[in-house]
Protein backbone atom coordinates (compact mmCIF):
# COMPACT_ATOMS: atom_id res chain seq x y z
CA UNK A 1 0.00 0.00 0.00
CA UNK A 2 1.51 3.77 -1.09
CA UNK A 3 2.24 6.44 1.53
CA UNK A 4 -0.50 8.26 -0.35
CA UNK A 5 -2.92 5.66 0.33
CA UNK A 6 -2.18 5.10 4.05
CA UNK A 7 -1.85 8.90 4.46
CA UNK A 8 -5.88 9.09 2.91
CA UNK A 9 -7.18 6.58 5.22
CA UNK A 10 -5.97 7.96 8.05
CA UNK A 11 -7.44 10.81 7.33
CA UNK A 12 -10.62 9.29 6.83
CA UNK A 13 -10.67 7.97 10.05
CA UNK A 14 -9.50 10.92 11.74
CA UNK A 15 -12.60 12.86 10.12
CA UNK A 16 -14.88 10.61 11.26
CA UNK A 17 -13.79 10.81 14.88
CA UNK A 18 -14.56 14.67 14.55
CA UNK A 19 -17.82 14.02 12.87
CA UNK A 20 -16.58 15.23 9.30
CA UNK A 21 -18.95 12.65 7.51
CA UNK A 22 -18.90 13.73 4.25
CA UNK A 23 -15.62 14.63 4.25
CA UNK A 24 -14.24 11.78 5.79
CA UNK A 25 -16.25 10.14 2.84
CA UNK A 26 -14.58 11.62 0.46
CA UNK A 27 -11.07 10.79 1.49
CA UNK A 28 -12.41 6.56 1.19
CA UNK A 29 -13.67 7.62 -2.16
CA UNK A 30 -10.11 8.38 -2.57
CA UNK A 31 -8.49 5.45 -2.06
CA UNK A 32 -11.04 3.61 -3.89
CA UNK A 33 -10.04 5.33 -6.71
CA UNK A 34 -6.90 3.62 -6.42
CA UNK A 35 -7.43 0.57 -5.57
CA UNK A 36 -11.32 -0.68 -5.69
CA UNK A 37 -10.44 -3.90 -3.98
CA UNK A 38 -9.23 -1.85 -0.46
CA UNK A 39 -12.16 -3.88 1.92
CA UNK A 40 -11.29 -1.22 4.42
CA UNK A 41 -11.84 2.10 2.55
CA UNK A 42 -14.75 0.48 1.30
CA UNK A 43 -16.40 -0.47 4.45
CA UNK A 44 -15.38 2.69 6.03
CA UNK A 45 -17.17 4.38 3.01
CA UNK A 46 -20.27 2.58 3.99
CA UNK A 47 -20.26 3.49 7.20
CA UNK A 48 -20.24 7.01 5.95
CA UNK A 49 -23.06 6.58 3.66
CA UNK A 50 -25.03 5.36 6.56
CA UNK A 51 -24.84 8.09 9.09
CA UNK A 52 -25.53 10.70 6.05
CA UNK A 53 -28.81 8.90 5.17
CA UNK A 54 -27.77 7.33 1.82
CA UNK A 55 -28.44 3.94 2.79
CA UNK A 56 -29.30 2.56 -0.66
CA UNK A 57 -25.25 3.33 -1.65
CA UNK A 58 -24.27 2.15 1.50
CA UNK A 59 -25.86 -0.89 0.60
CA UNK A 60 -24.33 -1.53 -2.30
CA UNK A 61 -21.27 -0.67 -0.51
CA UNK A 62 -21.40 -3.21 1.82
CA UNK A 63 -22.19 -5.58 -1.13
CA UNK A 64 -18.87 -4.95 -2.43
CA UNK A 65 -17.65 -5.81 0.93
CA UNK A 66 -19.34 -8.85 1.43
CA UNK A 67 -17.91 -10.14 -2.46
CA UNK A 68 -14.40 -9.36 -1.02
CA UNK A 69 -14.61 -11.48 1.76
CA UNK A 70 -16.19 -14.44 -0.16
CA UNK A 71 -13.73 -14.80 -2.62
CA UNK A 72 -11.11 -14.11 0.21
CA UNK A 73 -12.32 -17.44 1.64
CA UNK A 74 -13.77 -15.35 5.11
CA UNK A 75 -16.54 -16.83 4.52
CA UNK A 76 -18.32 -15.52 8.45
CA UNK A 77 -16.87 -11.94 7.72
CA UNK A 78 -18.97 -11.72 3.96
CA UNK A 79 -22.01 -13.53 6.26
CA UNK A 80 -21.64 -10.66 8.96
CA UNK A 81 -21.48 -8.15 5.75
CA UNK A 82 -24.80 -9.46 3.90
CA UNK A 83 -26.38 -9.01 7.24
CA UNK A 84 -25.75 -5.42 7.11
CA UNK A 85 -26.92 -5.33 3.50
CA UNK A 86 -29.89 -6.74 4.19
CA UNK A 87 -30.77 -4.83 7.32
CA UNK A 88 -30.21 -1.50 5.04
CA UNK A 89 -32.48 -2.85 2.03
CA UNK A 90 -34.69 -6.18 2.90
CA UNK A 91 -34.98 -6.36 -0.93
CA UNK A 92 -31.21 -6.40 -1.85
CA UNK A 93 -30.23 -9.75 -3.27
CA UNK A 94 -27.13 -9.26 -4.18
CA UNK A 95 -24.60 -10.18 -1.29
CA UNK A 96 -26.66 -13.23 -1.03
CA UNK A 97 -26.86 -13.97 -4.06
CA UNK A 98 -22.85 -13.82 -4.39
CA UNK A 99 -22.19 -16.06 -1.39
CA UNK A 100 -24.92 -19.05 -2.35
CA UNK A 101 -23.50 -18.89 -6.03
CA UNK A 102 -19.86 -18.93 -4.58
CA UNK A 103 -20.76 -21.54 -1.56
CA UNK A 104 -23.62 -23.30 -2.15
CA UNK A 105 -23.35 -26.80 -3.11
CA UNK A 106 -24.00 -26.02 -7.03
CA UNK A 107 -21.10 -23.42 -6.79
CA UNK A 108 -19.04 -23.98 -9.94
CA UNK A 109 -15.98 -26.20 -9.65
CA UNK A 110 -12.69 -24.73 -10.00
CA UNK A 111 -14.12 -21.00 -7.70
CA UNK A 112 -10.75 -18.97 -7.67
CA UNK A 113 -9.86 -16.93 -4.89
CA UNK A 114 -8.48 -13.28 -5.87
CA UNK A 115 -6.38 -11.29 -3.66
CA UNK A 116 -7.48 -8.53 -1.76
CA UNK A 117 -6.97 -6.57 1.28
CA UNK A 118 -8.78 -8.29 4.27
CA UNK A 119 -9.56 -6.23 7.49
CA UNK A 120 -11.86 -6.63 10.60
CA UNK A 121 -15.31 -6.14 10.10
CA UNK A 122 -16.69 -2.64 11.79
CA UNK A 123 -20.47 -3.74 12.34
CA UNK A 124 -22.00 -0.53 13.25
CA UNK A 125 -25.24 -2.09 12.23
CA UNK A 126 -25.01 -4.19 15.24
CA UNK A 127 -24.73 -1.93 18.18
CA UNK A 128 -25.97 -3.41 20.85
CA UNK A 129 -28.92 -0.41 20.81
CA UNK A 130 -29.28 0.44 17.35
CA UNK A 131 -30.35 4.08 16.68
CA UNK A 132 -32.81 5.11 13.82
CA UNK A 133 -30.50 6.03 10.83
CA UNK A 134 -29.70 9.97 11.00
CA UNK A 135 -28.23 12.17 9.37
CA UNK A 136 -25.39 13.38 11.57
CA UNK A 137 -22.03 14.82 11.84
CA UNK A 138 -21.07 13.59 15.38
CA UNK A 139 -19.25 10.60 15.66
CA UNK A 140 -21.20 7.70 16.24
CA UNK A 141 -19.39 4.82 18.68
CA UNK A 142 -19.00 1.95 16.82
CA UNK A 143 -18.08 -1.86 18.02
CA UNK A 144 -14.12 -1.12 17.33
CA UNK A 145 -12.57 -4.71 16.23
CA UNK A 146 -9.38 -3.42 15.53
CA UNK A 147 -7.79 -1.57 12.49
CA UNK A 148 -4.67 -3.53 11.82
CA UNK A 149 -4.74 -4.53 8.40
CA UNK A 150 -3.47 -8.68 7.53
CA UNK A 151 -1.53 -9.15 4.28
CA UNK A 152 -3.52 -9.96 0.90
CA UNK A 153 -4.69 -13.31 0.59
CA UNK A 154 -1.94 -15.22 -1.35
CA UNK A 155 -2.81 -16.23 -4.81
CA UNK A 156 -4.11 -19.68 -5.07
CA UNK A 157 -2.86 -22.17 -8.21
CA UNK A 158 -5.33 -22.63 -11.28
CA UNK A 159 -8.05 -24.62 -11.02
CA UNK A 160 -7.70 -24.00 -6.72
CA UNK A 161 -11.40 -23.77 -5.17
CA UNK A 162 -12.57 -21.75 -2.45
CA UNK A 163 -12.96 -23.71 1.15
CA UNK A 164 -15.90 -25.67 1.89
CA UNK A 165 -17.77 -24.49 4.65
CA UNK A 166 -18.96 -27.03 7.17
CA UNK A 167 -23.07 -27.21 6.35
CA UNK A 168 -23.46 -24.26 4.20
CA UNK A 169 -21.32 -26.47 1.82
CA UNK A 170 -24.31 -28.70 1.98
CA UNK A 171 -27.09 -26.75 0.74
CA UNK A 172 -28.83 -25.55 -2.08
CA UNK A 173 -28.87 -21.78 -3.22
CA UNK A 174 -32.64 -21.82 -2.24
CA UNK A 175 -32.12 -23.25 0.94
CA UNK A 176 -28.64 -21.05 2.03
CA UNK A 177 -30.41 -18.32 1.38
CA UNK A 178 -33.70 -19.09 3.44
CA UNK A 179 -30.81 -19.92 6.18
CA UNK A 180 -28.81 -16.38 5.44
CA UNK A 181 -32.75 -14.59 5.65
CA UNK A 182 -34.42 -16.50 8.24
CA UNK A 183 -31.90 -18.03 10.74
CA UNK A 184 -28.63 -16.26 11.33
CA UNK A 185 -27.96 -12.75 13.09
CA UNK A 186 -25.00 -11.02 14.30
CA UNK A 187 -24.11 -9.95 17.72
CA UNK A 188 -21.42 -8.13 19.54
CA UNK A 189 -19.70 -8.83 23.07
CA UNK A 190 -17.41 -6.80 25.05
CA UNK A 191 -14.02 -8.32 27.05
CA UNK A 192 -15.18 -10.78 29.66
CA UNK A 193 -18.60 -10.96 28.13
CA UNK A 194 -20.46 -14.11 28.92
CA UNK A 195 -21.47 -15.82 25.84
CA UNK A 196 -22.93 -19.08 27.20
CA UNK A 197 -22.92 -20.21 30.46
CA UNK A 198 -22.33 -23.46 31.54
CA UNK A 199 -25.15 -25.99 33.02
CA UNK A 200 -27.91 -23.45 30.92
CA UNK A 201 -29.95 -24.73 28.60
CA UNK A 202 -28.27 -24.78 24.90
CA UNK A 203 -30.61 -22.83 21.98
CA UNK A 204 -28.18 -21.39 19.67
CA UNK A 205 -24.85 -22.04 17.50
CA UNK A 206 -22.41 -19.69 17.23
CA UNK A 207 -19.54 -18.91 14.82
CA UNK A 208 -16.77 -16.25 15.47
CA UNK A 209 -16.36 -13.81 13.01
CA UNK A 210 -14.05 -11.58 14.84
CA UNK A 211 -11.60 -11.79 17.95
CA UNK A 212 -11.40 -14.62 20.30
CA UNK A 213 -13.18 -16.45 22.62
CA UNK A 214 -12.04 -18.63 25.74
CA UNK A 215 -13.95 -21.84 27.10
CA UNK A 216 -14.39 -22.24 30.69
CA UNK A 217 -14.86 -24.72 33.15
CA UNK A 218 -15.12 -24.42 37.25
CA UNK A 219 -11.79 -24.97 36.98
CA UNK A 220 -10.56 -22.23 34.64
CA UNK A 221 -9.96 -22.10 30.94
CA UNK A 222 -9.21 -25.00 28.75
CA UNK A 223 -9.03 -23.47 25.10
CA UNK A 224 -9.25 -21.17 23.17
CA UNK A 225 -11.54 -20.32 20.04
CA UNK A 226 -10.69 -17.89 17.47
CA UNK A 227 -12.40 -16.33 14.16
CA UNK A 228 -13.65 -19.53 12.39
CA UNK A 229 -14.72 -21.61 14.78
CA UNK A 230 -18.27 -22.92 15.24
CA UNK A 231 -19.39 -23.95 18.77
CA UNK A 232 -22.61 -24.86 20.47
CA UNK A 233 -23.67 -27.11 17.39
CA UNK A 234 -25.45 -29.57 19.64
CA UNK A 235 -28.15 -26.78 20.24
CA UNK A 236 -29.61 -26.69 16.82
CA UNK A 237 -31.09 -30.15 17.67
CA UNK A 238 -31.26 -30.72 21.08
CA UNK A 239 -31.87 -28.27 24.40
CA UNK A 240 -29.34 -29.96 26.80
CA UNK A 241 -27.44 -27.96 28.96
CA UNK A 242 -23.67 -26.29 28.04
CA UNK A 243 -21.16 -28.64 28.83
CA UNK A 244 -18.68 -25.09 29.27
CA UNK A 245 -18.89 -21.47 29.66
CA UNK A 246 -18.01 -19.35 26.54
CA UNK A 247 -16.47 -15.93 27.63
CA UNK A 248 -15.14 -13.32 25.53
CA UNK A 249 -11.29 -12.41 25.57
CA UNK A 250 -11.48 -9.02 23.78
CA UNK A 251 -14.31 -7.47 21.39
CA UNK A 252 -16.02 -10.35 19.91
CA UNK A 253 -18.64 -10.25 16.76
CA UNK A 254 -20.61 -13.38 16.32
CA UNK A 255 -22.96 -14.82 13.82
CA UNK A 256 -25.79 -16.32 16.34
CA UNK A 257 -28.02 -19.64 14.65
CA UNK A 258 -31.09 -19.82 17.03
CA UNK A 259 -32.74 -23.03 17.03
CA UNK A 260 -36.51 -21.91 16.98
CA UNK A 261 -35.29 -19.87 13.58
CA UNK A 262 -33.57 -23.03 12.46
CA UNK A 263 -36.99 -25.15 12.88
CA UNK A 264 -39.03 -22.53 11.01
CA UNK A 265 -36.60 -22.59 7.95
CA UNK A 266 -36.65 -26.66 8.62
CA UNK A 267 -40.34 -26.44 7.45
CA UNK A 268 -39.90 -24.47 5.00
CA UNK A 269 -36.63 -26.42 3.28
CA UNK A 270 -36.53 -29.90 4.71
CA UNK A 271 -32.97 -30.02 3.08
CA UNK A 272 -31.49 -28.26 5.80
CA UNK A 273 -32.04 -30.37 8.47
CA UNK A 274 -30.67 -33.00 6.26
CA UNK A 275 -27.84 -31.15 6.16
CA UNK A 276 -27.67 -30.21 9.47
CA UNK A 277 -28.00 -33.78 10.73
CA UNK A 278 -24.91 -34.23 8.46
CA UNK A 279 -22.87 -31.54 9.74
CA UNK A 280 -23.26 -32.60 13.61
CA UNK A 281 -22.75 -36.10 12.72
CA UNK A 282 -19.15 -35.45 10.65
CA UNK A 283 -18.24 -32.88 13.87
CA UNK A 284 -19.12 -35.51 16.71
CA UNK A 285 -17.54 -37.99 15.47
CA UNK A 286 -14.75 -36.14 14.61
CA UNK A 287 -14.01 -34.88 18.20
CA UNK A 288 -14.95 -37.84 19.63
CA UNK A 289 -12.98 -40.09 17.52
CA UNK A 290 -10.13 -37.81 18.33
CA UNK A 291 -10.51 -37.94 21.73
CA UNK A 292 -11.63 -41.41 22.99
CA UNK A 293 -8.89 -43.73 23.99
CA UNK A 294 -9.98 -46.38 21.64
CA UNK A 295 -10.04 -44.25 18.38
CA UNK A 296 -7.08 -41.87 19.36
CA UNK A 297 -4.50 -44.43 18.09
CA UNK A 298 -5.32 -44.42 14.76
CA UNK A 299 -4.26 -42.29 12.05
CA UNK A 300 -6.23 -38.82 10.92
CA UNK A 301 -6.89 -41.31 7.73
CA UNK A 302 -8.00 -44.44 9.12
CA UNK A 303 -10.15 -42.29 11.73
CA UNK A 304 -11.72 -40.57 8.56
CA UNK A 305 -12.48 -43.60 6.90
CA UNK A 306 -14.20 -45.36 10.01
CA UNK A 307 -16.34 -42.10 10.11
CA UNK A 308 -18.00 -43.08 6.95
CA UNK A 309 -18.33 -46.86 8.38
CA UNK A 310 -21.03 -45.33 11.05
CA UNK A 311 -24.61 -44.90 10.10
CA UNK A 312 -27.30 -43.32 11.39
CA UNK A 313 -30.01 -45.12 13.91
CA UNK A 314 -32.93 -42.96 14.74
CA UNK A 315 -34.91 -44.56 17.97
CA UNK A 316 -38.31 -43.77 19.59
CA UNK A 317 -38.89 -43.46 22.49
CA UNK A 318 -38.64 -46.24 25.16
CA UNK A 319 -37.11 -48.20 22.09
CA UNK A 320 -34.20 -51.31 24.13
CA UNK A 321 -31.02 -50.69 21.65
CA UNK A 322 -29.10 -53.29 24.10
CA UNK A 323 -30.88 -56.01 25.77
CA UNK A 324 -29.03 -57.08 28.83
CA UNK A 325 -28.19 -60.84 27.87
CA UNK A 326 -27.95 -60.87 24.20
CA UNK A 327 -25.15 -60.77 22.17
CA UNK A 328 -23.96 -57.95 20.92
CA UNK A 329 -24.36 -56.62 17.76
CA UNK A 330 -22.29 -53.22 17.01
CA UNK A 331 -21.04 -50.16 18.44
CA UNK A 332 -23.61 -47.08 19.38
CA UNK A 333 -22.52 -43.54 20.09
CA UNK A 334 -25.29 -40.65 21.11
CA UNK A 335 -25.83 -37.98 18.69
CA UNK A 336 -28.60 -36.59 20.44
CA UNK A 337 -30.98 -37.48 23.01
CA UNK A 338 -30.51 -39.54 25.99
CA UNK A 339 -30.42 -43.32 26.94
CA UNK A 340 -31.12 -45.21 30.19
CA UNK A 341 -28.88 -47.76 31.14
CA UNK A 342 -29.82 -50.36 33.83
CA UNK A 343 -29.42 -53.66 34.58
CA UNK A 344 -31.70 -56.76 36.01
CA UNK A 345 -31.31 -56.24 39.30
CA UNK A 346 -32.39 -52.71 38.91
CA UNK A 347 -29.33 -50.95 39.27
CA UNK A 348 -29.42 -47.48 37.23
CA UNK A 349 -25.97 -46.06 35.82
CA UNK A 350 -25.34 -42.68 34.42
CA UNK A 351 -27.77 -41.67 31.72
CA UNK A 352 -25.92 -41.80 28.34
CA UNK A 353 -25.54 -38.46 26.23
CA UNK A 354 -24.48 -36.52 23.45
CA UNK A 355 -20.47 -38.30 22.35
CA UNK A 356 -21.26 -41.18 24.50
CA UNK A 357 -20.94 -45.09 23.92
CA UNK A 358 -21.76 -48.22 24.34
CA UNK A 359 -22.05 -51.72 23.16
CA UNK A 360 -18.05 -51.95 23.18
CA UNK A 361 -17.94 -54.31 26.13
CA UNK A 362 -20.10 -57.30 24.86
CA UNK A 363 -18.00 -57.14 21.78
CA UNK A 364 -14.73 -57.10 23.37
CA UNK A 365 -15.15 -59.68 25.51
CA UNK A 366 -17.77 -61.54 22.94
CA UNK A 367 -20.67 -62.08 26.06
CA UNK A 368 -24.02 -60.86 26.37
CA UNK A 369 -24.49 -57.58 27.32
CA UNK A 370 -24.16 -56.97 30.81
CA UNK A 371 -27.37 -53.88 30.87
CA UNK A 372 -29.99 -52.93 28.84
CA UNK A 373 -29.61 -49.80 27.31
CA UNK A 374 -33.18 -48.36 26.36
CA UNK A 375 -33.93 -44.67 24.76
CA UNK A 376 -35.30 -42.19 26.89
CA UNK A 377 -36.25 -40.04 24.83
CA UNK A 378 -36.92 -40.07 20.60
CA UNK A 379 -33.41 -39.88 19.96
CA UNK A 380 -30.64 -40.25 17.08
CA UNK A 381 -27.71 -43.03 17.52
CA UNK A 382 -25.01 -43.34 15.11
CA UNK A 383 -24.00 -47.64 15.03
CA UNK A 384 -21.07 -49.07 13.86
CA UNK A 385 -21.16 -52.76 12.83
CA UNK A 386 -19.86 -55.15 15.29
CA UNK A 387 -17.24 -56.43 12.42
CA UNK A 388 -15.83 -53.11 11.60
CA UNK A 389 -15.02 -52.59 15.63
CA UNK A 390 -13.09 -55.78 16.20
CA UNK A 391 -11.14 -55.14 13.18
CA UNK A 392 -9.84 -51.85 15.10
CA UNK A 393 -8.33 -54.86 17.46
CA UNK A 394 -5.81 -55.75 15.32
CA UNK A 395 -4.09 -52.37 16.12
CA UNK A 396 -1.99 -53.02 19.44
CA UNK A 397 -2.48 -49.56 20.72
CA UNK A 398 -5.92 -49.89 20.17
CA UNK A 399 -6.35 -53.31 21.42
CA UNK A 400 -5.00 -52.37 24.81
CA UNK A 401 -7.06 -49.12 25.32
CA UNK A 402 -10.44 -51.63 24.75
CA UNK A 403 -8.73 -53.93 27.35
CA UNK A 404 -8.38 -51.20 29.91
CA UNK A 405 -11.87 -49.68 29.05
CA UNK A 406 -13.55 -53.14 29.71
CA UNK A 407 -11.81 -53.56 33.25
CA UNK A 408 -12.72 -50.31 34.05
CA UNK A 409 -16.42 -50.41 33.37
CA UNK A 410 -16.58 -54.52 34.91
CA UNK A 411 -14.80 -52.79 38.05
CA UNK A 412 -17.59 -49.99 37.89
CA UNK A 413 -20.28 -52.72 37.69
CA UNK A 414 -19.09 -54.56 40.05
CA UNK A 415 -19.16 -51.37 42.37
CA UNK A 416 -21.76 -50.16 41.90
CA UNK A 417 -23.64 -53.70 42.60
CA UNK A 418 -21.63 -53.46 45.63
CA UNK A 419 -23.20 -50.09 46.91
CA UNK A 420 -26.43 -51.32 46.17
CA UNK A 421 -25.93 -54.57 48.07
CA UNK A 422 -25.15 -52.73 51.40
CA UNK A 423 -28.12 -49.90 50.63
CA UNK A 424 -30.62 -52.76 50.40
Amino acid sequence: MSDLIRQAKDRGVELMSKGNVKAALAQFEQVLAKDPHELTSRQKAAECLVRLGRTADAAGYYAKVSEGYARAGQFFKAIAACKIVLSLDPKDQRAQDTLASLYASTRTTGARRVSVTAAPLQAAPFKKSEPEVQVVEEPVVLIDLGDEVPPPAPKEEAGSTLPVIPLFGELTPDEFKAVLRGAVEARAFDDGEVVVTEGQPGTTMYAIVEGEVGVVRPHGEVARMKEGDIFGEIALVSGGPRLASIVARGPVLVLEFPRAAMVRVFASHPGVKVALEKFLKERLLANVLRANPVFRPLSVAARALLQEQFAPFPVPAGHVVVAQGQPGEALFMVLRGVCEVEDESGAKYPALREGDVFGELSLVLQTPATATVRAAEESMLLRLPAMVFLQLLHEPAVKAAVVAMAKERLGRTKELRETLDVRI
